[in-house]
Order: C-alpha cells, then sequence, then structure tokens
C-alpha cells in the first residue's frame, strides 16, 4: 500500500499516546491534536482520510466529536475509536455514533497497523466505488444532454417537412436556434431578392451583404454565419466561453443549416412547379373561354350566312319575270345557288366539329393538369428529403 498521501488525524488528550502512534505511524501523514474541539476546527483545514478518535477525553468526548463530523458532511472520512473500555455498549455506542472500528487500550502495534491498514483499503475501496458512480452519472448526463441536443436537430428537420412557404421555414430555423439559447438572424436570396428574418438593424444586412458566398462556415468572436447558396444564418451568442458545449452546438448549428438549405431548395423547386401548373390551368381555362367565344362567332355567322343566301333567293325569283329565263335556266341556276349555299353549310359544319374535338382536348388536358396538382399535393406531404450537402470547411471573418 502506497502510504505517501494517506492523512491521519490522531486525537487524544493524553500526549504520550499521540506521540506514540506518530511513532507507529511513521510512515503516514500524521496530525496530533489533543481535543475534540480542535479536531472540529482542524477538519475544516485539512480533510484526512483516517481520524484515530480517543473516547474518554474532557470537554468534548469522542463519542460527540464523531457525530458533529458526520453532521458537518464528512461521510467518507474513516473513524476508528480508541478506548480502554471495551465493553460491548461502549463498542455499539461508537457504531451508532458513526465510528468504522475500534480499538481498545493499551493497544498492540500490530493490532494498530493492522487495523489502519484495513480501514484505509476499505476507504479507498468505497472512494473509487464512489469515483465511478460520479463518472457513470456524469457519463449519463452528458449523453441524455447530447441526445437532448440531438433530439433538437431530429425535430427541427423532421418539422421541415410540414413547412410550405418561406415564412414558415424562416420559423422554423428561428425556434430550433432558440432551443440552444441562440440569437439569430437570416437571410434568404428568391429570385434574386432577399427576404430578412428576425433582423436586428441595418448593420446586420451589411453583414450578410458581405459574407455572402465567403465560406460555409465563419466565425468572428461569438459571432458565427452559417452560409449556404442563398441562405445565411446569423447566430449572435456562440457559448464561446465553454469550449466543450460550442464545439457541440457549432456541429449542431452546421446540420440545421444544411438541413434548412435542402428544404429551401426543394420549397423553391415546389412553389416553381406549383406556379406553373398554375399558370398552365390559368391558360387552359382563358383558351376554353376562347374556343366558347369561336363557337359563338360560328353560329352567329352562320344565322348571317342564312340570311344572306335566303335574301339572294327571294330577289332571284322575283327576278325570274324579269330575267326571260327558260324554265331549264330557272332551274339549273336555283341547283347552283342551292349547292353554294350547302357548300356553305358544310363548311360551317367542318369547322363546328373541329370545334368541338379542340373542345374536347382542351377538358382532356384540364383533367390531367388538376389530376397532377392533385398529385402533387398529396405527395407533398409524404416526400422526405434526404439530399446530403458536402460541408466545406471553417474560414474566419476580419
Amino acid at each position: 500500500m502506497t502510504n505517501n498521501k494517506i492523512s491521519i488525524f490522531c486525537v487524544d488528550d493524553d500526549r504520550i499516546s499521540r506521540l506514540m502512534m506518530e511513532k507507529i505511524l511513521e510512515s503516514f501523514d500524521c496530525t496530533l491534536i489533543e481535543s475534540g474541539e480542535d479536531c472540529l476546527k482542524e477538519i475544516h483545514n485539512k480533510e484526512p482520510d483516517l481520524i484515530l478518535l480517543d473516547i474518554e477525553m474532557p470537554g468534548l468526548n469522542g463519542m460527540d466529536t464523531c457525530k458533529q463530523i458526520r453532521a458537518k458532511g464528512f461521510e467518507h472520512v474513516s473513524i476508528v475509536f480508541l478506548s480502554a473500555n471495551g465493553s460491548l455498549p461502549e463498542r455499539l455506542e461508537g457504531y451508532q455514533a458513526g465510528g468504522d472500528d475500534f480499538i481498545q487500550k493499551p493497544f498492540d502495534v500490530k493490532e494498530l497497523i493492522l487495523k489502519v491498514n484495513t480501514v484505509i483499503s476499505k476507504k479507498q475501496l468505497l472512494d473509487k466505488a464512489h469515483q465511478t458512480i460520479k463518472d457513470t452519472t456524469r457519463s449519463a448526463t452528458d449523453a441524455m444532454r447530447t441526445l437532448g441536443e440531438t433530439g433538437i436537430v431530429i425535430h427541427f428537420l423532421q418539422s421541415t417537412f410540414e413547412c410550405n412557404s418561406y415564412d414558415s421555414l424562416a420559423q422554423k430555423i428561428v425556434q430550433s436556434h432558440k432551443q440552444f439559447a441562440l440569437n439569430i438572424s437570416i437571410e434568404m436570396t428568391i429570385n434574386g431578392e432577399y427576404l430578412y428574418y428576425n433582423l436586428k438593424n441595418s448593420l446586420e444586412q451589411s453583414v450578410f451583404e458581405y459574407v455572402r458566398n465567403r465560406g460555409r462556415l465563419i466565425h468572428s468572436g461569438c459571432h458565427t454565419i452559417v452560409n449556404y447558396p442563398g441562405l445565411s444564418i446569423f447566430i449572435h451568442n456562440m457559448p464561446i466561453d465553454n469550449p466543450e458545449l460550442y464545439g457541440r452546438i457549432k456541429d449542431y448549428t452546421a446540420l440545421i443549416g444544411q438541413g434548412a438549405y435542402s428544404k429551401l431548395k426543394a420549397l423553391k423547386a415546389e412553389l416553381f412547379a406549383k406556379k406553373q401548373r398554375q399558370n398552365l390551368l390559368d391558360f387552359i381555362n382563358n383558351l376554353a373561354i376562347t374556343v366558347k367565344q369561336i363557337d359563338q362567332a360560328y353560329i352567329d355567322q352562320q344565322l348571317v350566312n342564312e340570311n344572306i343566301l335566303s335574301e339572294l333567293i327571294d330577289e332571284i325569283e322575283e327576278a325570274f319575270t324579269i330575267l326571260e329565263m327558260t324554265e331549264k335556266q330557272e332551274k339549273n341556276l336555283r341547283n347552283y345557288i342551292q349547292k353554294a349555299a350547302q357548300k356553305t353549310q358544310n363548311v360551317h359544319d367542318t369547322g363546328l366539329a373541329i370545334d368541338k374535338e379542340f373542345e374536347l382536348l382542351i377538358k382532356y388536358i384540364k383533367l390531367i393538369a388538376e389530376e397532377n396538382n392533385t398529385e402533387y399535393k398529396e405527395a407533398d406531404d409524404e416526400e422526405v428529403n434526404t439530399e446530403v450537402l458536402e460541408e466545406d470547411g471553417d474560414v474566419l471573418l476580419f
């Protein structure tokens, strides 16, 4: 056993007993104390590994001294009582007071050394067990803390599936950083225009202008900017006074930024496709209106043509009496007029048939467009974005 660091208080009102214990235990770091009161004072200055405590002392006796030591919270200090009275009641009282062992005076040198070594060994085992428990508890606490922090990132990534606008995505980004006690501002670039969220002043806007396209992660003191094309997240209060936490937070914010960028790209594509589909539906609706107008124009024109032909026939009939045409000539002329009228009607009917086919085609295209729009909305609720982006290295700002 290595005794270099083992500290022992030898508490006894008898000077000879104190000197004898010091001589026997010379391989240990012994402190000689002559009263219970002095022991209570000294233990606050130097916590020993073991106290050899005489029971029968004037003033504060050994039993009361032991009780006060335990009451003050020194649970891990081993206490061995010394007494000329080795009766069972006194031994039991010593254990109830908080003692660990008992040596009867006058003590045997070998017994004293053996009991001191035994008590010290037990204490070292207990100390090791206590340290193991502390380490295990600390590891479990760290694991729970890390799990909780990871849960924030996972929850953010899951919640982005519900985002259907740039505003809702920005709100999710702000909320996730708040759970890490971080204050942020956001810049999004949409179709060449800049959208700002949680912006405090124009100075922050100038920072966004400066850092665009300057690297994935930018650090300056307690400020960090997570940069992606079209998305910048400005963190104002990184925990630089806690290096371990700072390292974890830096990793988590990078993951949030990566997830937000992936969702932003998907959202841009979704909104663009949605706009294109709506434009197509609007075009089809306008085309259908135009076809109906053309159809009505056909009908109106047919009525006009019929009236013109009817008037022409009436005028020719009246002219027959003046033109002095033979019956055969009149019959041939009527046939020519009727054939011309029929051809006009055929042309009109053909136009109406083409118009009907065109109208059916428009209805078919509109139906397909509406079905695709419905399928898109249903798929949008189930879409999972698994894109992984390659992370660039850190760069320093200023």
